[in-house]
């Protein structure tokens, strides 16, 4: 976290009578870095364990999808069906932000059969190798 600028100067809040005390105008300027915490997770794998740094960086940048969550997100699928083009967008977005078990893939191959190569190859390096 840094701070790049502040109008008025940034004060920290203070508390008064239970409550924080906050500007309610003005400009905050904030720069948010997750690198450094990203480099300190990479610095156990082997500069030439390039697997080993997918996998790292993955677990560290893409969602895992709970029970609950899943759910919502196979229901939007299913909703989908037979619509290829909707189905290849929504694939996609799913493979940026998510990494998925093998369980998850199997069920989007199997509740949308005409789809299987398409999810396939857009999902498939979601799976984490181990």
């Amino acid at each position: 976290f840094e701070m790049g600028e502040a109008t008025p100067p940034y004060q920290h809040a203070s508390k008064s009578s239970g409550l924080w005390q906050v500007p309610t105008s003005g400009r905050l300027v904030c720069n948010f870095s997750v690198e450094a915490q990203i480099q300190s997770s990479l610095s156990g794998v082997d500069d030439d364990d390039y697997l080993g740094f997918l996998d790292t960086h993955f677990e560290l940048t893409r969602f895992k999808a709970d029970r609950q969550k899943i759910t919502a997100l196979f229901a939007k699928w299913l909703e989908l069906e037979g619509r290829e083009e909707d189905q290849s967008i929504y694939l996609q977005a799913l493979a940026k932000d998510f990494n998925m078990s093998l369980p998850y893939l199997g069920y989007l191959c199997r509740s949308s059969p005409s789809s299987v190569r398409r999810t396939m190859k857009t999902m498939f390096p979601t799976v984490p190798s181990d």
